[in-house]
């Protein structure tokens, strides 16, 4: 299951990237200028995956690492409260509120990793820098 929460989330931080990577690609190569020059450089889509592949590979797979693990966490905590209310004490107010409490809790929690990891590959696209750095660097522009 881990695992399978690690892939998914490793795709969708190469698009993540690709679409970064192209986007910085096209508007600091003049494109998104009045002056830019047309169809004469090569597809910032090919040139993005080329970089994600062979440079960026282990950053992707570590922002992708961190979204698995808050992932499981929230998947084996569902899988606990499906197991509680199974018995006879699910109406127990008390397990009510601390289960609303925790799942919001691990809600915030994964939106705030995903935001960060996206502007995480935002500054590794921009400034060529591993996931860490990319991620405080990305943290001190945001704070």
């Amino acid at each position: 299951m881990f695992g399978f929460f690690w892939i998914v989330a490793w795709i969708i931080a190469v698009q993540l990237f690709v679409t970064c990577c192209s986007v910085c690609m096209w508007y600091f190569g003049g494109h998104g200028s009045d002056e830019g020059e047309g169809g004469d450089k090569p597809a910032g889509v090919f040139i993005s995956l080329k970089w994600a592949f062979r440079y960026h590979l282990g950053s992707l797979a570590w922002g992708a690492f961190l979204i698995a693990i808050v992932t499981t966490i929230r998947v084996v905590f569902e899988y606990f409260v499906y197991q509680y209310e199974k018995t006879e004490l699910k109406d127990n107010i008390v397990f009510k509120i601390v289960t609303c409490c925790i799942r919001c809790y691990l809600k915030c929690l994964d939106c705030c990793v995903k935001f960060m990891n996206k502007n995480a590959y935002i500054q590794v696209a921009l400034h060529n820098v591993s996931f860490c750095t990319g991620a405080r660097q990305s943290f001190w522009i945001i704070a």
